[in-house]
């Protein structure tokens, strides 16, 4: 699946009921669960936390990345022996996935903050040095009307000179 979306989409599907049923067992609103399924739009953690907490041995991984399996199995399902003993002591055999992922989730927020700031800075960059060219633009058109204006002076020399001496030569032979 590519995205979030598709694989919320697979996991309802998946259930044999109804979107609305499964909003209900979720405890989100019918319409969030239509819009996160069936939309390309940005979901937030604690839908795709709620999702996960109805839909028994489904791999967060998966949900999250799309990598792996849909389904936990032994193999994927990555406990030890202690988090089970705990797991199974509080009651909630997700606890700790959920937690896993909910970590890692703000830390990936931490970083898309970073680069969004990152961002920020090199497009100020950017602005500055597309001033600093129209600057230097504008002095190479002013270097470019002198050079021009140096140009028209110099012609205009030669063919004073060349005046000049055609009359020195006309006072030479008359």
């Amino acid at each position: 699946m590519n995205t979030i979306n598709q694989r919320i989409e697979q996991i309802i599907s998946n259930a044999n009921i109804t979107v609305k049923e499964f909003a209900r067992i979720a405890g989100v609103p019918q319409t969030t669960l239509n819009e996160a399924a069936t939309k390309n739009k940005d979901i937030r953690f604690s839908l795709i936390e709620k999702i996960y907490a109805v839909s028994d041995n489904i791999d967060a991984n998966w949900i999250l990345t799309g990598k792996g399996e849909m389904y936990k199995t032994e193999c994927n399902a990555g406990k030890d022996n202690v988090n089970m003993e705990n797991e199974a002591r509080d009651g909630d055999p997700y606890k700790a996935d959920v937690e896993y992922y909910k970590n890692k989730y703000y830390e990936l927020a931490v970083t898309m903050n970073d680069v969004y700031g990152e961002n920020g800075k090199l497009k100020d960059k950017i602005i500055n040095l597309g001033e600093e060219i129209k600057v230097a633009l504008k002095e190479l058109l002013s270097l470019q009307e002198e050079i021009k204006a140096e140009s028209n002076l110099n012609e205009k020399r030669d063919s004073l000179a060349e005046k000049v001496s055609g009359a020195m030569g006309a006072l030479k032979t008359g």
